[in-house]
């Protein structure tokens, strides 16, 4: 017998738990307009004393990678650029939840913040090397790509928990189908329910959602963290395979975002330093 989670009371259990501050929603919106305000933004982060200091300290860092001194937020966000400070905002926000084990996953500690910094940094990258392509708040949505993994493992019950997790460690075909058969829906519909629960502009919710079917998306952000996620589990792996890696991205994305061979190369060995940059300036 199927096993129906009530996703209306976990969407709303996720935002008693973990509400976002006023000041990360007020700025994912201001970044995901075409025409973003950088005053707007700065202003935003600077009456927000605590992530003011985060960011400051973060940009920084060897992680940043400045080379001078940064003592103004107007200078972080010039640096850093705008999706990776909305990330790093995020980040801040969620970096103790995504360090949790999520078992039903198979997911020990610490595995699915290293793999969200991993997807992350990877949107990041792809936006490096391909341009404008990609929007800036697509670092933002890979970033909490498995959010509804994260949900289900820390408010769903046993009930619900136990066969999901047999269920997909035994599975040989799509564990988004397995998910849906047990569930009604998969952790990246359940992520994309929370995300615009919370308020989070579309083209992030549209990106969680839809990472594993990039089909779906119409806003241009769904390619991005679908690229994103499977650079992420290539950048995990021991070997990273470029035929392998290049294979598991749908066709269509990578004609979408003219990501071939030499740029994803390139995407690849940036975010190879940047995921150990930022996963040391976390420790």
């Amino acid at each position: 017998m199927n096993k129906v989670i009530d996703v209306r009371a976990l969407v709303i259990q996720c935002q008693v738990m973990d509400p976002l501050p006023n000041s990360t929603l007020h700025l994912s919106r201001l970044i995901s307009l075409p025409d973003a305000d950088l005053d707007e933004i700065v202003e935003t982060i600077a009456f927000d004393q605590a992530l003011t200091g985060k960011l400051l300290g973060y940009a920084n860092s060897a992680a940043s990678g400045s080379r001078q001194p940064i003592h103004t937020v107007a200078s972080a966000v010039v640096r850093m650029g705008l999706g990776s400070v909305l990330s790093f905002s995020v980040g801040c926000h969620f970096r103790g939840s995504m360090d949790q084990a999520v078992p039903a996953y198979g997911l020990d500690e610490g595995e699915l913040w290293r793999h969200s910094a991993a997807a992350s940094v990877s949107a990041e990258s792809i936006a490096r090397v391909l341009g404008d392509v990609v929007r800036p708040e697509s670092v933002t949505s890979a970033l909490l790509h498995d959010l509804g993994k994260l949900a289900l493992g820390r408010h769903a019950e046993p009930g619900v928990l136990q066969p999901l997790r047999q269920a997909l460690a035994e599975a040989t075909g799509s564990k988004t189908d397995v998910e849906r058969q047990l569930l009604g829906l998969h952790h990246g519909e359940l992520g994309g329910l929370i995300a615009e629960h919370w308020g989070l502009p579309a083209s992030i919710v549209e990106g969680i959602a839809y990472h594993h079917a990039p089909q779906l998306g119409t806003l241009g952000v769904a390619d991005a963290v679908h690229a994103a996620n499977e650079i992420a589990k290539r950048l995990e792996a021991s070997d990273p395979d470029l035929p392998l890696l290049l294979e598991s991205i749908d066709p269509d994305v990578r004609q979408r975002l003219r990501l071939d061979a030499a740029a994803l190369r390139k995407v690849l060995d940036l975010a190879a330093v940047r995921l150990d940059e930022v996963l040391a300036t976390y420790a």
